[in-house]
């Protein structure tokens, strides 16, 4: 023994690996917009929960899907906690539920994948439903979240191959054919990454240029 106190031991002990979480929109909109910013926010009952996992794991994935599509939107990496020095940006605001603070994600695959090629993928922390079945902020076990992601870059690798112009163009006319930027290092890279630290509350921080917004979309409570 070292000596160290357990507050000490317990300090030094790697981060478990990963989490994962669905994340359902009532529109697609709010989905776009997220992606092209960069940011989320979410019920604040989910942000004590997303924050939760953010400080204790590597990594939290948000896997997303808009109602009644019957498919996912893609999903991002966590690369904050909600946090109040985050400004809040106009497709925010018109909110009419108890929210979260914002919070910065990556988005790390923006394409749709719909349900039917999840096969029979079943979540054991929602008694065995499949795996599109659950409210916001629903978790999934790490190797059934990995298996989700796995599915949805195979998707997204197969539409590209199949059709090589079929690409998404995002707002600033940047390429998401390629979505998944790391893949070419292992899937397991995405374990790699590490979170974006953000100043003490109170510090200053300059807010992100509010982009222009397309159709003021409410965020309606699902």
């Amino acid at each position: 023994m070292d000596g160290s106190a357990p507050g000490q031991i317990r300090m030094l002990a790697p981060k478990p690996e990963a989490r994962y979480f669905l994340v359902k929109s009532f529109n697609t909109t709010n989905v776009e917009m997220s992606q092209r910013d960069g940011l989320w926010i979410t019920k604040a009952k989910n942000g004590s929960k997303f924050a939760s996992a953010f400080n204790q794991h590597k990594n939290v994935f948000l896997i997303f899907s808009v109602n009644k599509s019957k498919a996912f939107q893609g999903y991002a990496r966590m690369k904050t906690a909600p946090h109040a020095n985050i400004a809040m940006v106009k497709w925010m605001e018109n909110i009419n539920w108890d929210a979260s603070r914002p919070f910065r994600i990556e988005w790390l695959n923006t394409q749709r994948t719909e349900f039917w090629k999840l096969g029979g993928l079943k979540n054991a922390f929602n008694d065995g439903a499949p795996v599109f079945v659950g409210r916001d902020g629903q978790e999934y076990p790490e190797s059934c979240g990995r298996k989700i992601v796995e599915i949805i870059n195979r998707s997204t690798a197969e539409r590209s191959a199949a059709s090589p112009w079929a690409t998404r163009q995002d707002y600033d006319g940047m390429s998401l054919a390629d979505p998944y930027p790391h893949s070419t290092s292992g899937k397991d890279e995405i374990l790699t990454w590490r979170h974006e630290e953000l100043p003490e509350a109170g510090k200053l921080v300059l807010a992100d240029i509010e982009p222009k917004p397309i159709g003021d979309m409410p965020l309606i409570e699902y």
